[in-house]
């Protein structure tokens, strides 16, 4: 389980249950710890912070975003995952949320997500 932070605040977890490993990508359903995390949240805090939206269904409640800059996922040693990476959340209300991860390194998908390799 890895935990997400949103500006040094948590707001979920994730199991990163998928992977492209070519691509050096992973992503998973986000468990949020509140209601807070829903279309609204999202799209006014890039808004704020003037991160990309690429998808936007206002009557879906529909949203992904480019990359949020300070969305950070750690490990259960407390690693930081997405240090170098990109990092962004789609969903929509209805269906929950996903966050993926770009970019990751070969050396920490092998040592992180060997079980992704494996496959």
């Amino acid at each position: 389980m890895y935990s997400i932070f949103l500006n040094g605040i948590k707001i979920g977890t994730t199991e990163l249950e998928f992977c492209d490993s070519s691509m050096g990508v992973v992503f998973g359903k986000i468990i949020s710890i509140n209601d807070n995390l829903n279309y609204n949240f999202i799209k006014n805090y890039c808004e704020e912070n003037n991160v990309e939206i690429i998808h936007n269904d206002f009557d879906d409640k529909l949203i992904g975003t480019q990359n949020i800059q300070e969305l950070k996922v750690y490990n259960n040693s407390g690693i930081e995952i997405t240090k170098n990476s990109g990092c962004n959340i789609e969903g929509m209300d209805n269906d929950g949320y996903q966050i993926t991860i770009l970019g990751i390194p070969n050396s920490l998908l092998e040592k992180e997500f060997p079980h992704h390799i494996n496959k």
